[in-house]
C-alpha cells in the first residue's frame, strides 16, 4: 500500500478565539454570521469543522457528515485541478 504525507495546519478549540480576532472575523462569528459552504447552516464554535481559506475570504464547514464528505471531495478536486 503506498502511503502519503502530508501536512494539515490544526488549531487547538482553546486557541479559536485567536485565529478568529488575527482573521479579523471573531465579532462575526460571535454574532452567527457564517454559514456552512455546503448547507448554509449557522456556524457555531459547537459545530464547527473546518476554516478553509479561498479567493481572499474564508468559508466555514460545519460537522454533519454530509458537509464533512463535501468538504473531502471538494478539496481533493481542487487539488487536481492545480497546476504542478
Amino acid at each position: 500500500m503506498d502511503r502519503e504525507n502530508k501536512e494539515i495546519n490544526a488549531v487547538h478549540e482553546r486557541d479559536l478565539d485567536n485565529l478568529l480576532q488575527r482573521l479579523g472575523v471573531k465579532e462575526k462569528f460571535e454574532s452567527g454570521a457564517f454559514k456552512c459552504k455546503f448547507c448554509d447552516d449557522v456556524i457555531t464554535k459547537q459545530n464547527l469543522y473546518s476554516i478553509l481559506p479561498e479567493s481572499g475570504g474564508i468559508n466555514f464547514i460545519c460537522d454533519k457528515p454530509a458537509c464533512v464528505i463535501a468538504l473531502a471531495e471538494y478539496t481533493t478536486e481542487k487539488n487536481k485541478n492545480k497546476p504542478d
